[in-house]
């Protein structure tokens, strides 16, 4: 499902985003360098989670992280 949606999110923006599981703290990482736009920002991603039912409920275990470097 996260695989999915950040293989939609790098379609859909033209970023790389990539998902990061972390199993001992049972905690996804999406990570992505927000384009010359700003696109995708940490809302659009967080909008996007929230329009995935199968997602709704892991809202609390994915970390959003947007990077300048």
């Amino acid at each position: 499902m996260v695989r999915g949606l950040a293989t939609d999110l790098t379609t859909a923006h033209g970023v790389q985003v990539d998902p990061h599981y972390d199993y001992r703290a049972d905690q996804l990482r999406l990570s992505w360098r927000p384009g010359l736009t700003g696109e995708p920002s940490r809302k659009t991603v967080a909008a996007e989670i929230a329009a995935r039912p199968l997602l709704r409920p892991h809202t609390k275990q994915i970390t959003l992280h947007p990077t300048t470097t």
